[in-house]
């Protein structure tokens, strides 16, 4: 059993899973009845029903119902769609311990203290029958699924079966209550079985109806099969070691899953009785438990709230090789060719497979059996020549032809050899949670924090990277690349495991594959991709899907029933930004044909062509007209953004428009645009400047404007008006002021081209016109000949080499021009940048100081001052000569780019990491400690790099430092609490920052030394588990095996502290408090540490530079070319 999530909850008393939708239903102690998303994990509705405890819940199988039972005697029914409370029924005088619909009827049924069992009609909303024959409390009463028979549970040692085949015959709406007279009876007592000595606590029929269960108080479980109306057991399970509250028949498995007051879960093979399987929570009572009808899960209250569990694994095992698909689908093999679609016949296999692993040359399959008790393996043949053989081991795989590896039950061996061979060569390896098999008779072996890469032949690591908790690798089809996924990243590399790079997803990633260069994966509810580091959605999916494999738009599929289908996928999106990387060596042109063809739709696509420099391509696929025409002036189609913004008509719109062509030379396209815009003084002096008079004058006489007058010369014009405004002034003006005439300028009537788009328009580039019978290069040596006869200058046969030395004019001294002068060699390396550490080298600070604040919000900036100074010095070279000191900036080539020199490398921050950091804390200076990771994060800012790997590094290492400032920041804090709850909760949470394993049996340590001083036994218990797990040396383990059974003995806390092992958690560095998964957090945009969303706009107390939410970029130290 897994654990798939924990809520927290009050003591809960019934649970529910919801027959559809991913829901479960419970109830609590205090009255609360919770419907709960386990999917998304959240919680969607809560009701308040009653003061008093709420024991009960059922969900209606094809309604918007759900039922309750309160311990003040009322049975309550609600509408979840409209989020109502619908009726009560009264009847019972005494708690109501169970409730649960009839499957076809309306019919719901209810047991109580007071001795009975009722069933009501919840349509006319009266008891339509009473189950008396009881003689306790009824603890539990169950309908049969496909008869008409009821069984009971109660606490007078009897499980008792009733007939109510009268009842479903006749009427279902006479209220018993009203009819006291009545001699008619509804049901009839058949059976009763005195199994329990200390009482019955629950009853629950298998799916067919034709087999009973029952658990009690003196811990056993009964199994009873109905012969000639009466109850006779067949099986006894003698397992937990406390009162059994609550058993079922899964319907998905056929398996038992009972829970206890022994603060444990069991699940039983449903034909061996057979434990195989367990769970359990130190110091939490279990009162119910509930199966999924259709999948295989299972949820359970107790004390502490609600856990819902997987039996199997929720996605169908599935093996590709090649074109074939190897699945298992309801314990069955099936095999399938996804291109011929020929189908190989379907070979039984037992319940419970994990893993499955294909042999396409030999036709046989090796599938595998990780239960907790009696892991193993089975080779089968599905051509049937062959028997079926067997062996103990996990994950076993295909490595060969004909031979085949697995790990050995220990998890710490690989065994290897051919199927039916009686012994196995075997080698030690690292602990691991599974196989995957590799290219050239190799395996890939993963544990919880790496991925291995083994030689099976040579016995040899090849190598590892780091990857936690890897669920699946696939391979492409070449088998020179990989990708493997965990619950929320994927990581993509060659098949030697080189080159490794990963994504990672906001949503939980259900599966991958590859299709072609690219990686496909799902989600919950989504089918994404991935190509060169960028991520997109290709569809919306109506079920969680996992993809198998994907060819030239089609996916194949299989769902958690284990049906596979295909299904066409559009992926233009895809192609087209595949198309848009490759730009750059096609110049665009694949590109530009799919915008043509089928052009995707969608925001993200546009900003992603926007942000590649293929402008042209954003707009053609801008929707919004603005965007189309900001998209357009940048790629210099005028056309398009001429379209764009008749479409707007807006004035600015139009004048902008016309700045931008008059600064390509297009005076037309200018002067059209200034006339939309109504803008007569750029229009005027567009004419002025043209030398175009007679516009110029046209525009005069409409706007009567003396300014235009004068640049065009109208004399006549200005003397009218001189003489409107005083009739002496043209006297007075032409004593004191000579006749002025401005030059005639020549009018220019073609654009000229000032300057060029820098991208080719997305319009299709229209052929030169020539007249007809004109060529532009002659067809023949007699027409070239033709055109020579024709030029009077050509005196002469053959070439003309000579050179007449004495036609060159010599130049004047007046033709001289000065050579500009050169760039500064820091405001190049400065005009190059795009980091803020190459900014800070070339000691361009105010540009250093803005990316900071855009790339990490940064507040501040006091810390950055002396690292700034310190990079910009060390990048320059000081020379001594007689005049003083010269600095020279260190500059180096990247991508023909001059940039500064940095000294910082990936090995410095390594060297930090080991020779500082790590020894600091090992000797417990965490106040020197903190300072040295907290100069490590400061230094990653004004550091740059050139590779992804050396990016990665550097933000491994930071990652790393955050974790250790953190852990020192608690400890510090806790040193100066005087409060033992405080105190405990901070030694407690240190041990969950994530530190090295030597580190982590350090905090453990402490936190068991706290837990123990502070009595609390069952926090030190698990904390003593935990340090068990990292297998600390002799002296130690001796130590914790002492102290765990104490802990055992008192088993109880004398300090109620705030934390919840079972459920993950980031720490709050401002608050020192636990933010538990599924509460809204913001995290430092440079070291990633978290706080509660309230503290937004604080500053980060472990980097001192960045304040806590706003909208940042991030922070970038990978060199790339400035745009």
């Amino acid at each position: 059993m897994k654990v798939k999530i924990d809520i927290e909850a009050p003591r809960v008393k019934g649970i529910c899973f919801h027959p559809s939708r991913p829901w479960v239903l419970y109830s609590t102690h205090t009255g609360m009845v919770v419907i709960y998303d386990y999917d998304i994990n959240v919680e969607l509705q809560s009701y308040q029903v009653s003061d008093v405890p709420v024991r009960c819940v059922a969900f209606h199988s094809t309604q918007p119902l759900f039922a309750c039972g309160t311990d003040d005697y009322q049975v309550i029914v609600y509408n979840w769609q409209r989020k109502v409370k619908l009726f009560t029924l009264e009847g019972h005088i005494d708690f109501i311990r169970s409730i649960e619909f009839h499957s076809t009827y309306p019919l719901l049924i209810t047991s109580s203290d007071d001795s009975t069992s009722r069933i009501w009609n919840w349509q006319s909303r009266c008891c339509v029958c009473i189950l008396e024959d009881h003689t306790y409390f009824v603890m539990s009463s169950s309908f049969n699924p496909n008869q008409p028979l009821v069984a009971t549970a109660c606490l007078d040692e009897c499980v008792r079966l009733f007939s109510i085949e009268n009842l479903l015959k006749g009427s279902m709406s006479k209220d018993v209550d009203s009819s006291f007279f009545s001699l008619e009876s509804n049901s009839s007592l058949l059976s009763e079985s005195e199994e329990h000595p200390e009482g019955a606590n629950c009853v629950a029929w298998d799916s067919s109806g034709n087999r009973l269960i029952s658990c009690g108080e003196d811990s056993s479980i009964k199994v009873y099969k109905i012969i000639n109306d009466e109850l006779q057991v067949t099986s006894t399970i003698n397992a937990h070691t406390g009162p059994a509250t609550c058993v079922r028949f899964h319907p998905a498995t056929g398996n038992i899953i009972s829970c206890s007051e022994d603060f444990s879960i069991r699940e039983f093979d449903g034909n061996t009785y057979r434990e195989i399987g367990t769970y359990e929570i130190s110091g939490s009572r279990f009162w119910c438990v509930a199966a999924h009808p259709k999948d295989a899960l299972i949820a359970a209250g107790h004390d502490s709230g609600v856990t819902i569990l997987k039996t199997n694994k929720e996605r169908t095992p599935f093996d590709v090789q090649g074109t074939s698909v190897a699945w298992i689908q309801e314990s069955e093999i099936h095999v399938v060719d996804v291109i011929s679609k020929n189908q190989e016949k379907p070979s039984t296999v037992q319940n419970g497979v994990t893993s499955i692993s294909w042999n396409n040359a030999r036709n046989m399959a090796l599938v595998s059996y990780d239960n907790e008790k009696n892991p193993y393996y089975q080779c089968i043949d599905l051509s049937m020549t062959n028997p079926i053989t067997k062996g103990e081991g996990l994950s076993a795989v295909w490595f060969s032809r004909s031979s085949f590896v697995c790990l050995s039950t220990s998890r710490d061996k690989l065994c290897y050899g051919e199927p039916g061979s009686s012994t196995l060569s075997r080698f030690q390896v690292p602990h691991a949670l599974r196989l995957f098999a590799a290219p050239a008779q190799r395996v890939y072996l993963v544990t919880k924090t790496n991925i291995y890469l083994y030689d099976i032949t040579r016995q040899k690591e090849i190598r590892n990277i780091q990857f936690n908790d890897c669920k699946v690798i696939m391979i492409n089809d070449d088998k020179t690349k990989i990708c493997a996924r965990n619950s929320t990243s994927i990581l993509y590399s060659n098949a030697d495991l080189t080159d490794p790079s990963v994504f990672n997803e906001s949503s939980k990633v259900k599966s991958c594959c590859f299709d072609g260069d690219a990686i496909l994966f799902t989600t919950r509810t989504h089918l994404k991709y991935i190509v060169s580091g960028y991520s997109g959605v290709v569809c919306s999916l109506p079920r969680v899907l996992y993809i198998i494999k994907a060819k030239e738009e089609i996916a194949w599929f299989v769902t958690r029933d284990g049906v596979v289908f295909k299904r066409e996928i559009e992926l233009g999106e895809l192609k087209l930004k595949l198309a848009l990387i490759n730009s750059k060596s096609d110049g665009g042109h694949a590109a530009r044909r799919i915008v043509a063809e089928q052009p995707p739709i969608g925001f993200a696509i546009m900003e992603f062509a926007a942000n590649n420099n293929r402008y042209d391509i954003a707009a053609s696929l801008a929707r919004d007209p603005k965007t189309k025409f900001e998209m357009a002036l940048k790629a210099g189609d005028f056309d398009t953004a001429v379209l764009a913004a008749d479409e707007i008509k807006d004035k600015s719109i139009y004048k902008t428009l016309a700045e931008n062509a008059l600064n390509c030379g297009k005076i037309s396209l200018a002067e059209k645009m200034f006339t939309k815009a109504n803008d007569t003084e750029n229009l005027a002096f567009l004419y002025l400047l043209a030398g175009n008079s007679a516009s110029l004058q046209k525009l005069t006489k409409q706007t009567n404007n003396p300014e235009y007058m004068i640049w065009c010369n109208d004399n006549e014009s200005i003397d009218k008006l001189l003489i409107g405004i005083n009739p002496n002034l043209e006297q007075i003006v032409s004593q004191k002021m000579p006749e002025i005439e401005l030059p005639e300028i020549k009018q220019r009537s073609e654009d000229w081209p000032l300057t060029r788009p820098t991208f080719i328009p997305f319009s299709v580039e229209k052929d030169t016109q020539l007249d007809e019978g004109e060529t532009e290069w002659p067809m023949s040596d007699e027409d070239d000949n033709q055109k020579s006869d024709n030029n009077e200058e050509d005196d002469s046969e053959g070439w003309d080499v000579d050179i007449n030395v004495e036609n060159i004019p010599a130049p004047s001294p007046s033709q001289f021009v000065a050579p500009p002068r050169g760039e500064d060699i820091k405001q190049e390396m400065s005009k190059n940048s795009t980091t803020i550490g190459d900014f800070a080298a070339s000691g361009d600070f105010g540009e250093a100081l803005v990316l900071a604040k855009t790339q990490l919000n940064a507040k501040n900036f006091e810390p950055l001052k002396n690292l700034f100074i310190e990079s910009f010095v060390r990048s320059n070279l000081s020379i001594q000569n007689e005049f003083g000191h010269l600095s020279v900036p260190l500059s180096m080539k990247f991508r023909n780019l001059s940039l500064p020199v940095l000294t910082d490398s990936v090995s410095q921050f390594d060297e930090m990491m080991k020779n500082s950091i790590f020894i600091e804390f090992n000797k417990g200076h965490f106040k020197e400690c903190f300072g040295i990771c907290q100069t490590l994060i400061r230094r990653v800012i004004v550091t740059s790099v050139q590779t992804k790997e050396e990016e990665q590094k550097i933000l491994d290492c930071l990652h790393i430092a955050t974790k250790y400032a953190i852990g020192c920041l608690l400890e510090l804090t806790r040193k100066s609490e005087t409060d033992p709850t405080r105190n405990l909760e901070l030694a407690v949470y240190f041990t969950h920052v994530g530190l090295a394993r030597s580190h982590e049996r350090l905090t453990l340590q402490s936190a068991v030394r706290m837990a123990m001083k502070y009595h609390n036994y069952l926090t030190a218990k698990s904390l003593i588990s935990r340090l068990l797990d990292l297998e600390p040396n002799e002296k130690i383990a001796g130590q914790a095996r002492a102290s765990l059974e104490q802990a055992n003995k008192v088993g109880t806390n004398a300090l109620n502290i705030n934390y919840n092992e079972r459920n993950p958690f980031f720490i709050d560095v401002i608050g020192k408090t636990p933010i538990y998964r599924g509460k809204p957090s913001i995290s430092c945009p440079l070291c990633g540490c978290q706080t509660d969303s309230k503290n937004a706009g604080q500053l980060c107390p472990i980097c001192e530079i960045c304040e806590f939410g706003g909208q940042p970029t991030g922070l970038k130290i990978l060199r790339t070319i400035k745009q």
